[in-house]
């Protein structure tokens, strides 16, 4: 018995053995699964109580699941930059009052039949910037209030008449950037109510007969930066109603006509960076409410006198940078109320056209970039409303037609070949440009020495300081023998005004050039004493110093009046013994004369207890 339960014990062992490695294999790869697995909880959320709105960022689809933990029910949500991929059918079902859901950059490819099902107040639905390659309903009820859906930046590549069935209230929808080729008949006609559609830069090669049919109420539509060729004749039949239409960026080489013939409220038009090489005559016959018209940027050489006819509300006419060397004076005969014309970038040599003659509300005019030579005397006679006119980069070299420009406020004449020109005829204007031309070195100086601040006759030319002269590019000029010199001016800085004055003093004071605050005594009790010990010993080194020449000056006298006493007894015992070894005769004469000199003596009475001094003299 013992050895039978010996026998089992030992296979229990060898079972766990055995089990325990996949076992703890079980546990790590439970444990590696756990850390893969899809974070949650950890979303950006911002609630928005005034608007009702919540922003989520950084989140996942159990993110959305728990909305209503920070709000029941809101009327605005926006998530970006999530991580979704795909959602799951009715996802917002219990968001009834939703008006504006917006899911951007949150790399979203798919969504369920059903994922917007319940949304039966939606009124706009933005999914720009994803990954869809589909448009579907998303519901399995009309979501009668939606009126803009916004699919712009994603991937999708077809779209046809079931795309948008779920959708009858639409007003605005957006399918730019994405990879659509073609629109098939009928892709629109259940969104009837559609007033603003952009399909701009796709991949259309052509707008069909149908691609717009059913569009009834239309107001806007974009077909720009597209590969389109062609347009049918009818392809805006039925859109009577179109204000605004964007065609830039295409391929187009023509249009008929009458292309334009059924829009007759047509406001808009923008035909720009085509390949079109004329406008034909009464191309916008009936289009008598066009204010604005963009041709620039195409390979246009001709402009017939009908071209522009029938066009008078045309406000702004952009023909730059075009192949026209000519323009008639008729093309502008109806553009009465023209007001900005654009002619820049095209090869006009002369300008001989009356405009005054057709467009008298003109204000900005713009024939910079050609090559014009001439201009004739009059020929802005009539426009007293220009108010800009850009003449740059051309061949101008007489300015005979600046009289007529009374009432001009902005002038650009900058690189031409003026060398002098009337500068009092300047004098009135806001700004003159006049950069870069082969100006008169004699001409230039006279000008500069008092030119008006609003002519500019070069860049980098006026210095405050002389130290500044070498660095300055100044004006380049001619001078009469023909060499190229550079003009620089050195002009004083301003006096500012009193206001600048005290701001500057402001500034002076309180950003750290001055320390305004106040002075501290930082001398301690230490320091006192050790000023005062100095102060002490100073002076009493000067006493010592001082006294040290007294003594020394009063030993010199002494010295000097004991020299005086010992010379004095010295002369006294010479005379007495003198006296008594000498003649004693009674005294003589005072003057006696012998051979070998004389002797002169002077007896000096003697007087109680003084001295007797007896000079002689031999």
């Amino acid at each position: 018995m013992a050895h039978k339960t010996t026998v089992w014990r030992c296979h229990c062992w060898a079972l766990v053995r055995t089990l325990l490695p996949s076992t703890l294999l079980v546990v790590v790869l439970w444990s590696a699964g756990e850390a893969n697995a899809l974070p949650y909880g950890a979303a950006d959320i911002e609630l928005d109580e005034a608007n009702d709105a919540v922003s989520l960022t950084a989140c996942y689809v159990e993110d959305l699941r728990n909305i209503r933990e920070h709000s029941q029910n809101p009327l605005v949500i926006q998530i970006n930059h999530c991580y979704l991929q795909e959602l799951p059918n009715a996802i917002f079902i219990r968001f009834t009052d939703l008006k504006v859901l917006e899911i951007c950059d949150s790399r979203v490819n798919n969504l369920q039949d059903f994922a917007l099902n319940g949304l039966r107040n939606i009124e706009s639905l933005n999914l720009s910037r994803n990954n869809l390659t589909t448009i579907k309903s998303w519901s399995d009820h009309d979501l009668d209030t939606l009126q803009v859906l916004d699919l712009r930046r994603n991937l999708i590549r077809s779209i046809d008449e079931l795309s948008f069935q779920r959708y009858p209230g639409l007003v605005k929808l957006s399918l730019a950037v994405n990879f659509i080729t073609t629109v098939p008949d009928g892709t629109f006609k259940s969104v009837a109510n559609l007033k603003n559609l952009n399909l701009g830069k796709n991949l259309l090669t052509t707008i069909e007969e149908g691609t717009l049919r059913g569009l009834n109420k239309l107001t806007h539509v974009a077909f720009h930066h597209n590969r389109i060729r062609t347009i049918h004749p009818f392809a805006f039949v039925g859109n009577g109603h179109l204000k605004v239409l964007q065609l830039q960026g295409n391929q187009l080489g023509s249009f008929e006509p009458d292309l334009f013939g059924n829009l007759p409220r047509l406001t808009f038009l923008n035909v720009s960076s085509n390949e079109l090489e004329t406008v034909g005559n009464l191309s916008f016959k009936n289009s008598g409410d066009l204010r604005v018209l963009d041709l620039s940027y195409n390979r246009i050489g001709l402009l017939e006198d009908n071209s522009f006819k029938g066009l008078y509300d045309l406000e702004a006419l952009n023909v730059s940078h075009n192949q026209l060397a000519t323009v008639s004076k008729y093309v502008l005969k109806d553009c009465a109320n023209l007001r900005d014309l654009d002619l820049s970038g095209n090869r006009l040599d002369y300008v001989g056209l009356k405009l005054s003659s057709a467009t008298p509300r003109l204000v900005r005019l713009n024939l910079s970039r050609n090559a014009i030579g001439e201009i004739e005397r009059d020929v802005f006679e009539d426009l007293p409303k220009l108010h800009t006119l850009d003449l740059a980069h051309n061949q101008l070299t007489d300015d005979a037609f600046l009289w007529s420009l009374m009432n001009l406020s902005v002038l650009n004449m900058s690189q031409n070949g003026f060398r002098k020109i009337n500068a009092s005829l300047l004098e009135s204007l806001t700004l003159a440009e006049l950069y870069d031309n082969p100006w008169d070195c004699r001409f230039l100086v006279q000008e500069l020495a008092h030119h008006s601040s609003s002519v500019i006759y070069g860049k980098n030319y006026l210095v405050e300081d002389t130290g500044r002269i070498l660095t300055a590019t100044g004006i380049e000029c001619t001078d009469e023998r023909g060499k190229h010199r550079d003009i620089v001016v050195v002009e004083p800085p301003a006096k500012p005004s009193p206001d600048e004055m005290e701001f500057q003093r402001y500034k002076f004071f309180h950003e750290g050039h001055v320390d305004t605050r106040p002075i501290q005594d930082n001398f301690d009790t230490k320091s006192t004493v050790i000023w005062l010990m100095s102060g002490a010993i100073a002076v009493f080194g000067a006493f010592k110093l001082i006294q040290l020449l007294l003594r020394h000056s009063e030993h010199q006298s002494e010295k000097w009046r004991l020299a005086q006493h010992v010379s004095s007894d010295e002369d006294h015992e010479a005379a007495r013994h003198y006296s008594t070894v000498g003649s004693p005769a009674s005294p003589t004469s005072p003057n006696s004369a012998t051979s070998g000199g004389f002797n002169f003596f002077l007896t000096v009475p003697h007087q109680g207890g003084m001295r007797q001094y007896s000079p002689t003299i031999k």
